[in-house]
């Protein structure tokens, strides 16, 4: 192909030198390429306008909420955070928004940003009587009690849903450990409305405290009669289990309520340490492996990691992670007992000595801690402080042929002149 000519020489004028002429006509060259180039950018516009509007389509509120709606109705908590946080950035004076925003964070147990959105979805005129019950559970979930109160007394869900305010008013006196007050509202609750499944679960974690536990299981079967979605009824349930001498049922309790929420942490640490009990060691590392996700520094789970170490025979390990929970939670009394038998084990007994009475210091009446305090107490050379630890438990506890050996060894140890009473009255011959 020949080569176009940009310089014809034939055209030179006769008044312009020949190299003068070469660089006009290169000139002129350059300005009709550069007009062409410009023609055709300004033709291209428009399709590239439309190609990056159908590639970007404007912001659209609206369409986010919808969107973080339906991820959150199918179980994506995480997803419809974010879509719901792009729609409030496009709108942040959207009421409704800022409630899903709340509900969401209350699902994810983020509680202070879910009080903050669920607050200002209140200021941004949402009147639904539904918003103030999420509200009161995300303050009494942080133990703002008098929050709660005040949130209540303000409330129209008093004369809209008094069942709900009932139970929601009993809550908060069970939160303060007011219990005839909160049996008294329960009731009133299941007067107004005998499904009231919040009513029903708090009769039966008030059974649970009494003690009677057949009636607490009672209230808690028809509380998830009326709500099967419920959290903590399955909760409650498996701890009811549990102490009914039945893991395999309190592991099911506990795995229905993970599936129904798996960023709150209590069942996923009631669920580790039912397997840990079951000797199902590797299920209870995966367990943990779930937990340290939503929870890695909470004293519960290097606690968990100490007690699955322990079980697998990795004791340093295990002393190890129970003093890391001890510095995150100085109070945690599972760690702190869990320490002092490890303590023991590696022959440490002054530290062990000294854990398990801080520990014990806290709950005397613990029967499982006032026996090994007494045996470390015993190896220690100090008799006196078995048998003051022994005596603090009740006398049930004692009539246990190796808590009876290890008060009489006590006795023996400290040269005494009389036994103990509480010795005494197990070796009395029983009235005939």
């Amino acid at each position: 192909m020949t080569k176009q000519l940009i310089f014809d020489p034939a055209r030179c004028p006769l008044d312009i030198e020949p190299a003068d002429w070469v660089i006009i006509c290169r000139r002129h060259h350059r300005r009709r390429r550069l007009l062409r180039l410009g023609l055709a950018v300004l033709l291209m516009l428009p399709l590239g306008w439309v190609g990056w509007r159908l590639a970007h389509p404007p912001p659209d509120a609206v369409a986010d909420f919808q969107t973080a709606q339906q991820l959150f109705e199918r179980g994506n908590a995480r997803a419809a955070l974010i879509a719901v946080k792009t729609s409030l950035r496009i709108d942040p004076e959207a009421g409704a928004a800022r409630r899903l925003a709340g509900q969401i964070y209350l699902h994810l147990a983020a509680y202070p940003e879910a009080g903050k959105e669920l607050r200002k979805a209140r200021e941004l005129g949402i009147a639904d009587p539904l918003l103030d019950i999420e509200l009161a559970t995300v303050m009494l979930r942080q133990d703002q009690i008098d929050e709660v109160l005040a949130l209540l007394e303000a409330s129209a869900l008093k004369q809209r849903a008094p069942a709900e305010w009932e139970a929601l008013r009993a809550d908060a006196d069970l939160a303060r450990a007011q219990t005839d007050p909160a049996a008294r509202r329960y009731e009133r609750a299941l007067a107004l409305q005998p499904s009231n499944a919040r009513a029903l679960r708090g009769l039966a974690r008030l059974a649970q405290m009494r003690g009677a536990d057949t009636e607490a299981q009672t209230h808690i079967e028809l509380a998830l009669r009326e709500d099967a979605r419920d959290y903590d009824s399955w909760l409650l349930k498996g701890d009811l289990d549990l102490a009914a001498n039945d893991p395999a049922l309190a592991e099911d309790a506990y795995r229905r309520a993970i599936e129904l929420n798996p960023f709150r942490r209590s069942a996923m640490i009631a669920l580790t340490r039912v397997l840990l009990l079951l000797n199902e060691t590797e299920l209870a590392a995966r367990q943990l492996d779930a937990l340290a996700d939503i929870a890695p520094d909470n004293a519960w789970t290097d606690y968990l990691r100490a007690a699955i170490a322990l079980q697998r025979d990795q004791v340093g390990p295990a002393a190890a992670a129970c003093q890391r929970a001890l510095l995150k939670d100085p109070a945690h009394a599972q760690s702190q007992l869990l320490l002092g038998e490890i303590l023991t084990r590696q022959g440490k007994l002054e530290q062990a000595g000294d854990v398990l009475g801080r520990y014990r210091h806290q709950h005397p009446l613990d029967v499982h801690a006032a026996r090994l305090f007494a045996r470390v107490a015993l190896l220690l050379g100090t008799p006196v402080q078995a048998m003051d630890a022994l005596t603090d438990v009740a006398r049930a506890a004692l009539a246990d042929p190796e808590m009876t050996a290890l008060l009489g060894m006590a006795f023996l140890d400290s040269g005494a002149s009389a036994p103990p009473a509480a010795l005494l009255e197990l070796l009395e011959p029983p009235a005939r």
